[in-house]
C-alpha cells in the first residue's frame, strides 16, 4: 500500500523542514491503513521500533509511505513502513527513513483476536519474517522489564523541562472510544521540541526516535499529560526523554501510556548542525540519564554504522 502526502506550510518548523511529529503521524496513517486492510477489522498500534531520520523534508516536498504488513504473531502483525521523499524539482527519489509498527487486532468488541497469518515466500520475504521475529523478540524482553518506575519521569529535574496537559477530543478518535496514536507521536515530538528548545535556545530537528512501546490504549474521555526533560547532551545532539499518562476523570485513576526518547539536532542559520551548551547533570537521577542516555546514543551510532 501507498500513502501519499505533500509538505504544506502547516507542516514545517521555522527552518521549513517537516515536523518529525507530523512524520510519525503520517507514519502511524500508513501503517494503521495497511494492518487493518490486512486484519479486514479495527487495530491499535502496540509498539514503533527504532525510527532514524536519515535525510530532511522539506516544504513542497512531495512524500510516499509504502507499507507492508511482513510478519504475523497471534493477534500482533509488524507493518513496514518505507518513506521516500521527491523534492519539489523532480530529483532522484531519496529514503528518509524506515519503520517498523506492531498493531494488535481488535474483535467488536474492541479485544485483542487472532489476526490471518502472512506466509513467507521468497527469500527476501523469509528474511524481513526473520528480522521481525528477532525485533518481537527483543520487544518482549523490553515488556518483561517494564515496572511501575517509569524512566522519563521528570520529577525533582533541576535540567530544563516542561509539561503539558491536554484533553483528547474526537477529531483524535481512530476508533468509537480510542485514541490515534499517531495523535499522540504529533503531541511527544511537540513536547519534546518545546524542553529542547528551552534548553538549547535555537532551532533544532528531530533526529531520530527510540523504540516506543504503548502500555495501554487511550480512551477519548481521558485527559493526557506529556512530561519531557533533558536526559543527555552531545556537542549538537540533544535527547529528550517523554513521559506519557493518562487520567481517567471517571475513576480517578493514572495510567502509563508510553516513554519515549527523542533526539534532536541543533542547527544554525543555514540549516547545519550546530553545538549547544553542555550539559552537566545534578542529581542522583539526572546522573543516571545522563548514563543511560549516553549508552541510548551509543546504539544509535553503531545502528547507524558510525
Amino acid at each position: 500500500m501507498e500513502l501519499l502526502r505533500i509538505v504544506f506550510p502547516q507542516h514545517v518548523n521555522p527552518a521549513s523542514r517537516l515536523y518529525g511529529g507530523r512524520l510519525m503521524y503520517w507514519i502511524c496513517e500508513a501503517g494503521t491503513l495497511t494492518a487493518s486492510n490486512h486484519h479486514k477489522g479495527s487495530v491499535v498500534l502496540g509498539a514503533m521500533e527504532d525510527i532514524d531520520i536519515l535525510a530532511g523534508v522539506a516544504l513542497g516536498d512531495r512524500v510516499a509511505f509504502r507499507s507492508r504488513v511482513q510478519a504475523t504473531f497471534g493477534s500482533s502483525m509488524e507493518v513496514r513502513v518505507e518513506v521516500i521523499k521527491t523534492d519539489r524539482a523532480g530529483r532522484e527519489p531519496l529514503t528518509t527513513c524506515r519503520a517498523h509498527l506492531t498493531f494488535i487486532a481488535l474483535d467488536e468488541n474492541g479485544k485483542p483476536t487472532k489476526v490471518a497469518a502472512v506466509d513467507p515466500a521468497t527469500d527476501d520475504e523469509h528474511e524481513s519474517f526473520r528480522a521481525a521475529l528477532d525485533r518481537r523478540s527483543k520487544r518482549l524482553e523490553r515488556l518483561s522489564e517494564f515496572d511501575t518506575k517509569d524512566q522519563a519521569d521528570t520529577s525533582g529535574f533541576s535540567s530544563p523541562s516542561i509539561a503539558q496537559a491536554m484533553r483528547m477530543v474526537t477529531p483524535d478518535m481512530l476508533l468509537a472510544d480510542k485514541v490515534f496514536a499517531g495523535e499522540v507521536m504529533l503531541c511527544v515530538d511537540e513536547i519534546a521540541a518545546l524542553a529542547c528548545h528551552r534548553y538549547c535556545k535555537m532551532p533544532a530537528v528531530t533526529a531520530s526516535l527510540d523504540a516506543v512501546d504503548f502500555h495501554s490504549p487511550i480512551l477519548i474521555h481521558e485527559h493526557m499529560r506529556y512530561r519531557a526533560a533533558v536526559n543527555y547532551v552531545n556537542n549538537s545532539s540533544m535527547e529528550i526523554g517523554i513521559r506519557v499518562t493518562a487520567f481517567d476523570p471517571y475513576k480517578s485513576k493514572i495510567k502509563r501510556v508510553c516513554t519515549a526518547y527523542a533526539t534532536f539536532v541543533a542547527i544554525d542559520k543555514k540549516g547545519k548542525p550546530t553545538s549547544v551548551e553542555s550539559f552537566e547533570p545534578i542529581t542522583e537521577d539526572e546522573k543516571r540519564r545522563f548514563l543511560e542516555g549516553e549508552a541510548r546514543r551509543a546504539r544509535r551510532m553503531k545502528r547507524l554504522g558510525r
